[in-house]
């Protein structure tokens, strides 16, 4: 395991929860719409990625929302 790795799984363990993309997205762009502190558009806009992890209530009630609104329920939370 590299110290990268391990340094990731640390920040999953300390959060509250982890938001992730699958492979199953289709870059609809509501949730970019819906949480743009949270997700973007990669540069060719075929896929969503997760910018910054929700740090806030705020920011995790937009994700869930985001999650929500995903007409391929790409968006899952650990």
């Amino acid at each position: 395991m590299t110290p990268n790795m391990l340094h990731y799984i640390i920040q999953i363990m300390t959060r509250k929860a982890t938001v992730y993309i699958q492979d199953t997205c289709i870059a609809c762009d509501n949730c970019v719409r819906l949480a743009p502190e949270t997700f973007a558009l990669t540069p060719d806009q075929l896929m969503v990625y997760v910018k910054q992890q929700p740090e806030s209530d705020t920011a995790r009630h937009r994700c869930r929302h985001a999650q929500a609104a995903c007409p391929v329920q790409a968006i899952g939370f650990r």
